[in-house]
């Protein structure tokens, strides 16, 4: 049994508590923190052993691994959309500083040309 306490709305006792989490990590932050956590510090606090794998995925029975070479023309438009992406400037974008909920936001903005939220 748990105790939630909510700011005005009084006290309840939830017989079975859950939470969900939903993301991603990098692999090498999850491997440092599963080693502080199976180790004797301070990162051995249980957090770990709490989480849970919650699905799997069950490979369908006819599943092959098809591999096979990349198209070197398909291969060399994605490396050069990759070098414009990289010497892409605020500038070249339109993006700029701006105010957002009365405070100066420090990185360059872009925003969305009137319209295309319609798009999506």
């Amino acid at each position: 049994m748990h105790k939630l306490s909510r700011v005005g709305r009084g006290t309840i006792f939830v017989s079975g508590m859950c939470l969900s989490l939903i993301g991603t990590i990098q692999p090498a932050a999850l491997a440092k923190y599963v080693r502080e956590a199976v180790g004797e510090g301070a990162g051995a606090d249980g957090f770990m052993q709490r989480l849970q794998l919650m699905v799997w995925p069950d490979l369908p029975r006819a599943w092959k691994l098809v591999d096979h070479e990349h198209d070197p023309a398909i291969v060399d438009q994605a490396y050069d959309l990759f070098v414009r992406l990289e010497q892409l400037t605020p500038k070249a974008c339109d993006a700029r500083q701006a105010t957002i909920k009365g405070g100066t936001v420090q990185a360059p903005v872009s925003f969305f040309q009137p319209g295309s939220s319609s798009l999506i």
